[in-house]
């Protein structure tokens, strides 16, 4: 096919000649050029080329050319009336001519929106498309827009259609239709004025099926993030046509990430006309530079601005040498993020910048061979105490942990596990922390009559592994468990009116001298009135302890038959903790999948007088410093160097969200949010390797 060269505003439109009687004839079109400043009404086809091979003939000015089968198919159902105008990029552009196209990419936006109607053609009809088409009409008959559907009326609908399990399948193949995965529908139906869908025969509003994705119980999370991005790029770009602010092109990357492009380079190009930054970041689409360039360019340009940090992570994830071995370490590759970078960190990305304090933006980086060193703000967080893989320290040297702060401890192990990992389990009004405690601490001792409850007991085993490797307070969570696992027994063998008696009197030796270094030598002195009342209140088990002097071999006065007997009938419940705290921690740690890939491990950490639990890179050690930066939406673990600067280890305080997702502490919670007082100065220092 022969193309004429086309002016500064000019762009190509097939008009439509023939439908022929016969479908083994080809259709039949004209090339008509217009400028785009005179307004010609057309329509603009977004469709998915399908198989690249050109196998089906059409006619264009006399001539036979050879197109995909998919664009036959669609070209044929269209239902276009003679001497309609249609924009339609596989021919229109001339795809040889690399000059021509890049400067078509630059109009796209202009093409669709100034298009009489986008027309989306999915494909030809499956076997239950018609059933999800009369469903839809169904729902929307009485609401008068396509607006999104509730989950009850999507259900009520359901039980109301003739064939509600045909109903669902077909929306499901609908949404699972390869067109969605077009990077370029992003912007092709984002631009639009008006979208009409087109499904074989059947015809579809874009509003209809946008509006119930979220009711089909199993399309692939790919496929939902997907519609997702259809879905907001849409509404964000008729945001900024009333003057809204369009979103980042890092945030229109990382949303677009699951999204397919024949050219690499097109996982770029397209989101241009979408995002704010673009000519800053991306000044002149061109596809006359190879990929390995254009992605450089883009890595070392996001890398110069004002917010780094994204790119500086994605680079530690997804480097673009994996694929070109030649590129410089540094360098991402941008069309390969959607399996490749973590969900804490694409979810965190793609959210926006956070500027603490002052607005302040990081100085320009400092290029070396093997090195990148820049400058801006951040505060600390805390410092890591020690992480899940170092070896416990010995238990019978630890120093005695005297019993209220093992319930204390215990209680704040069991807390920040609780609030970082399972927001949507954390409710002490229901399962008191106390219980939650005790069951924590039974699992961690790798109690066999309690694992021995669960069928799909390794994976979980093997987190509570991690846990009990903690250091907190100087010493391993493991170690807490056992003395507040002992404190409770102890404690669960007295009863308010039990505890009187002369404790000087003595007690009974031998089988109760096993818990009797574990009371405090005075417990009045130890405990102290108040706190005794709000350990009451707490455990709802632990009555009150001597308040008078007590000798640190004695149990306060009864005789060794009634003491057994009393803690006998005290471990028969203490044997069996309370099945919601124990089904709360199993589904926690068997959830909580430290994947290898994701190279994951857990640390304890000191902020002021506060130690906190959190997720960490593999590479972080005792002593590594967690702070939070400008421009950044999560915590990142540094290494102080002995020049002052920082190495940058990793994302940290890493959990999952109450829909049970990955993601980075975008706020840390034990933090006040409203303080920048502690916020310095910090040279980062980013090493090859």
């Amino acid at each position: 096919m022969r193309y004429q060269q086309l002016g500064e505003f000019e762009t190509r439109f097939l008009q439509f000649l023939e439908v022929p009687s016969q479908p083994e004839k080809p259709l039949r079109f004209k090339i008509v050029t217009y400028s785009l400043a005179s307004e010609p009404k057309y329509n603009a086809l977004s469709y998915c080329w399908g198989d690249p091979t050109p196998g089906s003939p059409i006619e264009i000015d006399g001539r036979l050319i050879l197109v995909s089968k998919n664009l036959e198919t669609a070209l044929r159902n269209l239902e276009l009336e003679l001497r309609d105008l249609l924009w339609v990029d596989a021919i229109c552009i001339n795809q040889n001519d690399l000059v021509e196209k890049t400067h078509q990419v630059g109009r796209m936006d202009r093409i669709y929106s100034q298009a009489h109607r986008t027309i989306v053609w999915l494909g030809p009809e499956e076997r239950n498309t018609q059933h999800a088409h009369t469903f839809l009409q169904e729902i929307y008959a009485n609401r008068g827009t396509w607006s999104r559907i509730s989950s009850l009326d999507f259900r009520a609908a359901l039980r109301e259609t003739s064939y509600p399990l045909r109903s669902v399948r077909g929306l499901y193949e609908l949404y699972t239709k390869p067109y969605w995965q077009r990077v370029w529908v992003l912007q092709e139906i984002a631009n639009s004025r008006a979208v009409l869908v087109r499904c074989g025969s059947l015809r579809f509003s874009l509003g209809g099926l946008l509006g119930c994705y979220e009711h089909v119980d199993d399309l692939p999370s790919h496929n939902h993030s997907l519609m997702v991005a259809i879905e907001r790029f849409g509404r964000e770009e008729s945001e900024a046509q009333r003057g809204g602010l369009r979103i980042t092109l890092m945030q229109a990357l990382i949303r677009s990430r699951y999204s397919l492009a024949t050219d690499p380079r097109d996982k770029v190009y397209a989101l241009l006309n979408l995002t704010r930054d673009s000519k800053d970041l991306v000044p002149i689409p061109s596809y006359q530079e190879p990929v390995e360039e254009v992605f450089r360019k883009l890595s070392m340009r996001f890398l110069r601005s004002s917010q780094p940090i994204g790119a500086i992570l994605l680079f530690l994830w997804v480097p673009l040498r994996i694929r070109f071995p030649s590129s410089p370490w540094w360098a991402v590759d941008w069309a390969d993020l959607a399996y490749n970078t973590p969900l804490w960190l694409a979810s965190n990305l793609e959210s926006g910048n956070r500027i603490l304090g002052q607005n302040t933006t990081f100085e320009q980086p400092r290029f070396s061979s093997k090195s990148i060193r820049l400058r801006g703000r951040g505060r600390p967080l805390g410092t890591v105490l020690g992480t899940s893989e170092h070896s416990s320290p010995d238990f019978r040297a630890m120093t005695v942990i005297h019993g209220l702060n093992t319930i204390m401890g215990m209680n704040v192990i069991s807390t920040h596990l609780l609030h970082h990992f399972s927001p949507r389990n954390f409710n002490e009004e229901t399962t008191p922390t106390i219980e939650l405690s005790i069951a924590l601490a039974r699992m961690m001792t790798l109690d066999q009559e309690i694992w021995g409850s669960f069928s799909k007991e390794h994976y979980a085993k093997e987190f509570s592994k991690y846990v009990s490797e903690l250091k907190f307070e100087s010493h391993t969570t493991k170690d807490w468990a056992v003395r507040f696992l002992s404190y409770i027994r102890l404690s669960d063998m007295f009863t308010e009116n039990q505890l009187v008696g002369d404790c000087n009197t003595g007690s009974p030796t031998g089988a109760t001298e096993i818990y009797s270094s574990q009371i405090p030598r005075n417990a009045a002195e130890a405990i102290g009135q108040a706190t005794m009342t709000k350990v009451q209140r707490t455990t709802g088990r632990i009555m009150s302890m001597a308040v008078q002097s007590c000798d640190s071999r004695s149990i306060c006065p009864t005789d060794l038959p009634t003491a057994s007997r009393r803690l006998t009938h005290l471990l028969d419940t203490y044997r069996q903790p309370s099945l919601a705290a124990l089904r709360i921690w199993y589904e926690l740690f068997s959830s909580l999948d430290l994947s290898p890939e994701y190279r994951l491990k857990l640390a304890s950490a000191r902020y002021g007088d506060l130690t906190i639990i959190v997720v960490v890179p593999h590479g972080t050690e005792e002593g590594d410093e967690i702070y939070e930066l400008d421009y950044c939406q999560f915590p990142l673990v540094l290494r102080k160097r002995s020049t002052g600067e920082f190495n940058i280890i990793g994302e940290s305080c890493i959990g999952k969200d109450a829909n049970g997702n990955w993601t980075a502490a975008e706020n840390c919670w034990w933090l006040d949010k409203n303080s920048d007082s502690q916020m310095q100065s910090l040279s980062l220092v980013i090493e090859e390797g």
